[in-house]
């Protein structure tokens, strides 16, 4: 029996996103939160909500990401592709 660490089940969730299974990757991102909070994951996750049109969702996470990451332009980017796909863009 092999156990993988976080490492590994973060790098699944990296993988299951490149290979557009979003509502995987986001199951694996909300599993690996609940251990500790890793901004890469947060970001992931809410762009996973993005792409699976939870569009709500993703614009707490983005705000809350753009407050906490304010020279991120990747959260920014996204954050307004949420705005425009909820037509407050």
């Amino acid at each position: 029996m092999t156990t993988r660490g976080p490492e590994d089940t973060t790098r699944e969730a990296f993988r299951l996103f490149e290979d557009g299974r979003f509502p995987e990757s986001l199951a694996v991102c909300n599993r690996l939160l609940e251990e500790a909070k890793d901004p890469a994951l947060e970001v992931l996750a809410a762009t996973n909500l993005f792409h699976i049109g939870r569009y709500e969702d993703a614009e707490v996470f983005f705000r809350d990401l753009a407050v906490r990451m304010p020279d991120s332009s990747y959260v920014h980017s996204y954050l307004g592709k949420v705005l425009e796909a909820r037509g407050g863009g």
